[in-house]
């Protein structure tokens, strides 16, 4: 008899978080710091989904479990909550799964994955990891942890990004994470520097926002890069190149 899955799971949100302790740390591609919270949260039952509606389910981890396990551990999720749109984390280190995992992945359609990369060094893992995955037809997805000295460039993100777009996976979010420790952190004012070194030098959908995300990844923030004030009379800001513009809204809107 395999052996039984233990899920965690805290609110995000609209949505949840799952972890598979002890190795969501580890082999699954969480950092530590994250995963502390998560393996904090509560074991994953009906009643646990039944609070309100779930609109996603972010899982973690499911790289640290084999072949088997991760389709128990989807299907398990898949029946508590029939409607919410599975995200599947993978990290760039993980070993990829095969064209008939890949299958059963796409039967609990609406599922995406969402690819965990932070440099240049990882284009080739994920090159490695998309082919199967794409080609059964699941969206895919990445979003890159701002780290300092480690890929807090504009010229080592202008070939990050570009790099994830022509393997088929769709970068979404710059991610500043409040949970890392200081010296590792970006910070949103040098993030939105980042942003600003990317619109309008590459392509538009390789071009994703700034998310600054909270300790525990409880909440989740977007921050615009452009504007700088709104008034009654409009919105103003700066394009990528620094010209300052104003967008007015209709009469009447602003009262």
């Amino acid at each position: 008899m395999p052996a039984p899955l233990t899920l965690r799971c805290r609110p995000v949100g609209r949505g949840l978080w799952l972890a598979w302790p002890p190795d969501a740390g580890a082999a699954g591609g969480v950092p530590p710091e994250r995963a502390e919270g998560l393996l904090h949260g509560e074991p994953l039952t009906a009643s646990a989904l039944g609070r309100g509606p779930v609109h996603e389910v972010r899982l973690c981890g499911l790289a640290a479990l084999p072949a088997a396990g991760r389709r128990r551990a989807l299907a398990r999720v898949r029946a508590l909550a029939p409607a919410a749109v599975l995200r599947v984390e993978w990290p760039a280190a993980g070993r990829a799964p095969g064209v008939a995992e890949a299958r059963c992945w796409q039967a609990l359609a609406p599922l995406y994955v969402h690819m965990l990369c932070d440099r240049p060094a990882d284009l080739p893992a994920v090159a490695r990891i998309a082919p199967p995955l794409a080609g059964v037809g699941l969206p895919l997805a990445a979003e890159v942890l701002l780290q300092r000295g480690v890929n807090d460039r504009v010229a080592l993100l202008r070939e990050l990004l570009p790099g994830l777009l022509r393997l088929g996976v769709r970068p979404t979010a710059l991610v500043d994470g409040a949970w890392l420790p200081r010296p590792r952190r970006v910070g949103p004012a040098a993030g939105l520097a980042l942003v600003r070194g990317l619109r309008g030098w590459i392509s538009g959908l390789a071009a994703p926002p700034l998310v600054v995300e909270a300790r525990s990844g409880r909440r989740r923030q977007r921050v615009p890069p452009y504007l700088t004030r709104l008034t009654v009379a409009g919105a103003e800001g700066r394009t990528y190149r620094g010209e300052p513009f104003h967008y007015p809204d209709p009469p009447g809107t602003g009262d």
